[in-house]
């Protein structure tokens, strides 16, 4: 989802807004995004650590930073949203969290309520 809205690309159909779930922020710390991002990751997440989301989102002030919005779950491991047991699988460590998951289920609809109902203002 981040790479669909680096405003570095050209779009025929843009994006109105998007979501992404503990995704890789190491390859954007330096991006700029076209359309409201919401980031979801938690800070347990060995797989994609949170520190490169919070390094790219602070690198977002004065840059429509307004446009990244960043949840970090204190507890939450990669795939915190998907309800199976905690497991490592090729060295990765996966768990579910319950407490995050039901928080993404209420912000995600929320920021995607603002964002649309904002851009038909607009």
């Amino acid at each position: 989802m981040l790479a669909a809205l680096r405003t570095t690309l050209s779009h025929s159909a843009p994006f109105a807004a998007g979501v992404a779930l503990y995704p890789g922020c190491q390859s954007d710390l330096d991006s700029r995004f076209y359309a409201p991002l919401m980031v979801l990751i938690g800070r347990a997440d060995t797989v994609t650590p949170a520190t490169y989301c919070e390094t790219m989102k602070a690198g977002q002030s004065g840059n429509g930073g307004s446009k990244l919005e960043l949840v970090v779950y204190p507890r939450a491991l990669h795939t915190f949203d998907m309800p199976l047991a905690d497991r490592t699988v090729l060295g990765m460590r996966l768990g579910y969290d319950p407490e995050a998951t039901a928080d993404a289920r209420r912000r995600v609809p929320d920021f995607l309520a603002a964002t649309l109902l904002i851009g038909r203002i607009r």
